[in-house]
């Protein structure tokens, strides 16, 4: 389960064997539940008989649970969700082995995690900011430092009548200083 920071609710990220769909759907406050409970005091935790927690949900396969293990997904002192390892075979299934054994690979997982939602944001920030620069009126470009060009918004040919590659083309010299006057610049 993710955790969403605004709402401090938790929601599926990822779900394996479970076959009713209203599942992946599901979303709850930390508040509640054994993952909340995990979130809360950010430490792992071993259910040997999940019948001993209350669950007034209307998901039969969720009734069923029999034995659980939980651990936060914490990075950089930060909890961004759980990990839990459910079954409806029997209680006592799980052991404090199984518990430190997904304790170790929840910091790896979290990391992973992470760095998706960051590199999912700076997708998001480029798109936001390529639509702004490309929406502007105005020519916007970008040159490397020897000024050849590497990027233009749309507006460099309205303006110019000349496409970036037909600019990268052109560019012998630097575009921005008259011909007359290329030698005299270093």
């Amino acid at each position: 389960m993710l955790l969403d920071e605004k709402n401090q609710e938790l929601y599926v990220g990822a779900l394996i064997g479970y076959k009713a769909p209203k599942v992946q759907d599901i979303r709850f406050s930390i508040k509640f539940g054994y993952s909340g409970l995990a979130v809360r005091e950010k430490k792992p935790i071993l259910i040997p008989n999940v019948g001993d927690v209350n669950y007034d949900g209307g998901i039969q396969e969720l009734k069923d649970i029999k034995s659980a293990i939980i651990t936060p997904l914490i990075t950089k002192d930060r909890v961004i969700g759980t990990i839990a390892l459910e079954t409806p075979v029997k209680t006592d299934a799980f052991t404090d082995d199984d518990l430190r054994l997904l304790n170790a690979f929840s910091g790896t997982a979290a990391t992973v995690i992470e760095n998706a939602q960051l590199y999912e944001n700076l997708i998001q920030s480029e798109r936001r900011y390529r639509t702004f620069v490309e929406s502007f009126h105005d020519t916007i470009f970008i040159t490397d430092f020897s000024l050849r060009m590497l990027y233009a918004n749309p507006s460099l040919e309205r303006q110019t009548g000349y496409t970036l590659n037909d600019f990268q083309l052109l560019q012998v010299n630097n575009p921005f200083i008259h011909p007359d006057d290329q030698n005299r610049v270093a």
